[in-house]
């Protein structure tokens, strides 16, 4: 059955192709040049003025059809990529054949991609012509700069015969690396940093790039923990440090209150695709409230004013000045020898100082003056002579 429809196809299309030739015999009389003709089994030619039968209908059938487009195949390996405006990676390739199947040399093919989002550039060539093994290569296909897998569709010109390949576009080359949030914060010395710390990698088309290393460089001085960590970009190209945590761990940050920078680069140290955050560290509350007098204890006649004043400097726990700081000074009198102060209390400056007066009181004797700042204190030993 599968026998007799292909012999009728191939009787119908010969019967097409072969239409225009006239009837003619085989040993007839014909005049030079005369195209060629038929009779009821074969195709003749005019050859020494004679008709000469060439061909049976059938094998003309054949060799007409060996001429035709039948089918286009893409015979591309695997779905190629290509980096967001620039070539793809290997070549598209689609395989002609002809009616009979046979691969088909020559025949014209047009590439095309639809839609405004990934596909082919407008400056990608887009035409080819099959080599004898009926195969055409696109091999400086370039894309767009939209990220993403596109269809490239094939078409033999002349016919409806087409066949896909599909195309992945991926981002180009690091380009970028732009702070998303947490940069310009201020706090403690000492702390680990509050708000996390967040930086987007893209291309040079604004592409974001997932799965790519970022180095953090933090600043020398660190009190515990790595000086430097990793992080990784998410599909959005997004990477951020732990909330509350320095690299990669709670570490804390430099105990010296000042300008903090932190460094971060794509992928290796030094890269030229980077950024820099940039924190202030401010000292902590009162810790520690150290007495600047050097007498111990501090002697005046009963009635007169000591000869220096009772100053003390206010710093956190990691030494540094606690400026605007509130400072009390107490007289806690012993056996009725007291002192008079120049007032109860007094701020800290910039320097973390502060100071008053003492006026020794009317009794000889030993007693003390203490001092405090928020949970800090200490104390002056006193003596009216």
């Amino acid at each position: 059955m599968k026998r007799t429809t292909a012999l009728l196809a191939l009787v119908v299309v010969t019967a097409s192709l072969l239409t225009g030739c006239d009837m003619v015999k085989a040993g007839a009389r014909c005049r030079a040049g005369a195209p060629a003709g038929r009779d009821a089994t074969h195709v003749l030619f005019c050859t020494n003025g004679r008709w000469k039968r060439a061909l049976t209908i059938g094998q003309a059938a054949n060799f007409i059809l060996s001429t035709v487009p039948g089918k286009i195949e893409s015979v591309t390996t695997g779905i190629p990529s290509a980096p967001a405006g620039e070539a793809i990676s290997s070549p598209l390739a689609f395989k002609v054949t002809s009616r009979t199947g046979t691969p088909l040399a020559k025949a014209k093919v047009k590439i095309s991609s639809t839609g405004t989002g990934a596909g082919l550039s407008a400056s990608s060539p887009t035409t080819g012509e099959t080599g004898s093994d009926g195969v055409v290569q696109f091999l400086t296909a370039t894309v767009t700069s939209v990220v993403g897998i596109f269809d490239v569709t094939a078409k033999v010109e002349g016919t409806d015969f087409v066949a896909t390949a599909k195309v992945n576009v991926v981002p180009a080359a690091a380009s970028k690396l732009t702070i998303v949030s947490g940069d310009h914060q201020t706090f403690t010395a000492g702390s680990n940093v509050p708000v996390p710390m967040a930086v987007k990698l893209t291309d040079s088309f604004g592409n974001p790039i997932g799965g790519k290393k970022i180095l953090v460089e933090w600043a020398a001085g660190l009190q515990s923990g790595l000086a430097k960590s990793v992080i990784t970009t998410d599909a959005g190209g997004v990477a951020a440090t732990p909330a509350g945590t320095g690299p990669g761990l709670p570490v804390s940050t430099p105990a010296t209150a000042g300008a903090f920078p932190v460094y971060f680069y794509a992928e290796r140290e030094f890269s030229s695709v980077a950024t820099t955050f940039n924190h202030t560290t401010v000292a902590g509350p009162p810790g520690i409230i150290t007495l600047e007098s050097l007498a111990s204890p501090l002697s005046a006649v009963a009635g007169e004013a000591f000869g220096e004043p009772l100053a003390v400097k206010v710093t956190d726990f990691s030494h540094n000045p606690v400026s605007g700081a509130t400072v009390t000074f107490t007289v806690v009198p012993a056996g009725g020898a007291d002192a008079v102060l120049s007032a109860p209390t007094a701020v800290t400056g910039a320097d973390g100082r502060a100071q008053v007066t003492a006026t020794a009181g009317s009794t000889a004797g030993d007693y003390t003056i203490t001092v405090t700042s928020g949970s800090a204190s200490t104390y002056f030993s006193m003596r009216n002579t």
